[in-house]
C-alpha cells in the first residue's frame, strides 16, 4: 500500500531524518500544506491554496522550496524549516492570486484581442456555476465531459478561430479558479477510490 504524505513524513521525523532529497520536500510541502488557508478571504481547502512571493513576482512550489536544501552544504533541510519557508510567504487562494497578481505576458493581435474580451463577457455574465464569483479573471472554463473536449480554450486563442472556441465553449461550464480546482480534487479522489475497488 502506498504510503501517504503524512506517514511518510511522521516516518522521517520519528527517526529523526532530515529532508535530503527532492522527494522528502516534496513531502514536506504537501503535508504542511492543509494547515495554512487563503490570507485574504480563508479559503481552507489544500486544492486551492498555494504561496507567494511577492518580492520575487513567483508562486512557490515543492521545488522552490528545494532549492533552499540545494544551497546547503550537507544538501538537507529540516521539516520545521520547510514550514517556516511558507509561513514567510503570502498564502493565497487561487482566486485572490488571480485577481491580484495574475497576468498574461503574451502578446495578442487586436482580433485575438477581441476574443478574449468575449470570452470575458460571456463568464462574466454566466458567472461561477458553482458558487456565483462573477470576475472574469478568476473564471474558468470546465468541460462537462472531459472526452469531447477538443482543446483547451484559451491556449486556442492564438492559433483558433472564433467560431471553433465559441463553440467550444458550449461545451463548457464557467467555475471559478477555486471551484474548478476543487472539481478536479473530487475527480481525482474517486478515481482513486475506484481503482482501489471502493466506488462500488
Amino acid at each position: 500500500m502506498k504510503k501517504t504524505d503524512e506517514s511518510l513524513l511522521r516516518e522521517l521525523l520519528a527517526n529523526g531524518c532530515d529532508l535530503s532529497t527532492s522527494q522528502d520536500v516534496g513531502v514536506a510541502f504537501r503535508f504542511f500544506k492543509p494547515r495554512f488557508s487563503c490570507q485574504h478571504c480563508g479559503e481552507p481547502h489544500p486544492s486551492c491554496v498555494m504561496f507567494y512571493d511577492r518580492e520575487r513576482n513567483a508562486a512557490i512550489n515543492p521545488r522552490y522550496v528545494d532549492r533552499v536544501r540545494w544551497h546547503r552544504d550537507d544538501g538537507r533541510i529540516t521539516p520545521d524549516e520547510v514550514l517556516e519557508v511558507l509561513r514567510s510567504k503570502e498564502a493565497l487562494c487561487l482566486n485572490c492570486y488571480r485577481k491580484r497578481y495574475h497576468g498574461d505576458g503574451r502578446r495578442y493581435s487586436k482580433e485575438q484581442m477581441n476574443i478574449l474580451a468575449e470570452l470575458d463577457e460571456i463568464k462574466g455574465r454566466q458567472g461561477c456555476s458553482s458558487c456565483g464569483e462573477r470576475d472574469p479573471s478568476c473564471l474558468d472554463f470546465h468541460h462537462r465531459d472531459g472526452s469531447e473536449k477538443l482543446f483547451n480554450i484559451y491556449g486556442a486563442v492564438k492559433g483558433t478561430g472564433r467560431a471553433e472556441i465559441l463553440s467550444e465553449t458550449e461545451k463548457c461550464d464557467v467555475e471559478c479558479a477555486n471551484c474548478h480546482s476543487k472539481l478536479h480534487w473530487d475527480e481525482r479522489v474517486r478515481e482513486k477510490s475506484e481503482a482501489r475497488g471502493e466506488g462500488a
